[in-house]
């Protein structure tokens, strides 16, 4: 009986056992299958011996075959107490794994294996790629801006001394009209410092940091005159067909930045036929009607003047094509090209009222089609580059400059045209002097950006005492600059440096006779 009854003991005793060991199986069990990473366990044959519900379903049969097959492990011996790390790429889904694999050099039955654990790193691995490529960007905006303010700070110093460049040699060649030879000297001075004054336009161009110059023009005749440096810039593979036959409408816009459009565009078409091909640039006059500008935003029907650059290159995808007027999207190596080409295109036609569209498919090449609105304007005659005579005045003018060598140059070109000149070198020398000199003062000319009294200062302090008074603006700073100095150009009279003789001549007797701004200074702001 006592036998019987500790046999039965025994058997609670093991029953209890087994009881709790399957319920500490069941806890393990849940517990593996909880671990959100995949994790595999080989024998030393590298056979899956045990896996958790997340391998198995982190790719599904196909992925977990992979893995086995692959040689994840080799010998456990082989990896070392730290084990390996290594990042798997699914071929077909293309999510990225990193497998950590561990020797189990402590297996209770002897003869080792191996464990993986399997993590997906996917949206890891995107966000690090979205992290670079906006640090990239980043970079790439620092870069722009640095050079944008280089180009501000150069525009400056370097149009002062392209003023005096061009304004002396201007009035040379006014004065060496009898002699050939001299006069041949001059002009190569001269057109030098006109090519030095476009790249310093270029350069800002560039940075965006340009002061718009809208004019009323002929687009054809931008175009063909382009097309000299346009066939240089392409090269000789590629062949350069115009067709700007057809009379097209007039366009109100600045031409330096168009040239900067057509330029930025035959660009992109050269690249995009390495191999050589054909660029045509055309003009034409078209009328939108609602049924097309339904389907293009910010498009309003009426009347506009299309430029259309199109070339027999690669074409591109529908998702290149989506992103092509992205800043710094680039389909070019490293190195190769800014990505800023195309999106300051956008930026200046979408400045100067413009639209651009751009059709394209792969292996058929791809087309831009810039729009400008017609302006019913007519194109303002060109004169000669230097006239004989330029119209003067009996008028008294108070210059005010900083840089002697352009104060002089401006003294120099106006006093022979009749005008009587008080100049001086800061904005506190030009007050005393107009109280000193006890003249009518008709006009004043001044700096903006001068060391000490800017010009906005001075000009609200001299019309306190000279009401009756013009004024006009000068500056070789660019536009963003001008305006912080509380200097509007759509306010106020104003001439850009470097200064020709002639247009500074033309804008004062503008000015003095009405003609132009009001010229006239807005009143000071406090402080």
């Amino acid at each position: 009986m006592l036998l019987v009854l500790l046999v039965c003991a025994q058997v609670n005793r093991l029953e209890r056992s087994a009881h709790e060991l399957r319920e500490a199986q069941d806890d393990w069990e849940a517990s593996f299958n909880t671990i959100t990473d995949g994790i595999l366990l080989e024998d030393a044959g590298g056979a899956v011996i045990r896996m958790n519900q997340a391998a198995r379903s982190m790719q599904g049969a196909r992925l977990l075959e992979q893995l086995a097959r692959a040689p994840l492990s080799g010998c456990g011996e082989e990896m070392g107490d730290q084990g390996r790390t290594r990042e798997f790429v699914d071929p077909l889904s293309g999510n990225c794994y990193e497998i950590r694999s561990r020797a189990r050099s402590d297996h209770p039955r002897g003869g080792g294996g191996v464990v993986h654990v399997i993590r997906d790193v996917t949206a890891r691995k995107k966000m690090e790629k979205e992290k670079e490529l906006l640090q990239f960007q980043f970079l790439q905006a620092q870069k722009m801006e640095s050079v944008g303010r280089l180009a501000g700070g150069v525009a400056h110093d370097f149009n002062n001394i392209l003023t005096a460049i061009l304004g002396y040699s201007e009035i040379a060649r006014l004065r060496a009209a009898h002699d050939e030879k001299l006069a041949e000297c001059l002009d190569i001075i001269h057109d030098s410092g006109m090519k030095a004054a476009s790249l310093v336009r270029q350069l800002l161009i560039f940075s965006r940091k340009s002061t718009l110059e809208p004019q009323v023009v002929d687009i054809r005749s931008l175009i063909d005159n382009m097309a000299k440096i346009l066939a240089r810039v392409i090269g000789e593979d590629v062949i350069l067909g115009l067709q700007t036959e057809s009379p097209v409408g007039n366009i109100l816009v600045d031409p330096a930045q168009v040239e900067q459009i057509i330029m930025n565009l035959v660009v992109n078409a050269r690249d995009a036929m390495p191999q050589g091909g054909t660029v045509t640039i055309r003009a034409e006059d078209v009328e939108l009607d609602s049924s097309y500008t339904c389907s293009h935003l910010d498009l309003v029907p009426g009347p506009y003047v299309m430029l259309s650059v199109r070339d027999t290159g690669m074409g591109m995808s529908p998702e290149v094509r989506a992103r092509i007027f992205e800043p710094f999207f680039t389909t070019k190596e490293v190195g190769e090209g800014t990505g800023l080409g195309l999106s300051t295109v956008y930026g200046i036609v979408r400045q100067m009222a413009g639209h651009i569209y751009v059709y394209s498919e792969p292996g058929r090449g791809s087309e831009f089609k810039v729009y400008f609105p017609v302006c019913r304007e007519n194109v303002a005659a060109v004169g000669p580059e230097v006239e004989k005579t330029v119209a003067g005045g009996s008028e008294t003018i108070l210059v005010v400059e900083d840089d002697a060598s352009i104060l002089t140059l401006i003294a120099s070109l106006l006093e022979p045209l009749g005008y009587a000149v008080l100049a001086a070198h800061s904005g506190d020398e030009a007050l005393a002097l107009a109280e000193r000199s006890g003249k009518r003062i008709d006009l004043l000319l001044t700096d903006v950006v001068m060391p000490g009294m800017g010009g906005r200062k001075l000009a609200g302090l001299f019309l306190e005492k000279h009401p009756a008074a013009r004024v006009v603006f000068m500056s070789g700073y660019t536009d963003d600059i001008i305006i912080r100095q509380g200097v509007s150009q759509g306010q106020c009279a104003f001439v850009q440096k470097p200064l020709s003789p002639r247009s500074l001549a033309r804008k004062l007797r503008e000015v003095l006779d009405g003609q132009g701004r009001e010229g006239a200074a807005p009143p000071v702001p406090a402080g």
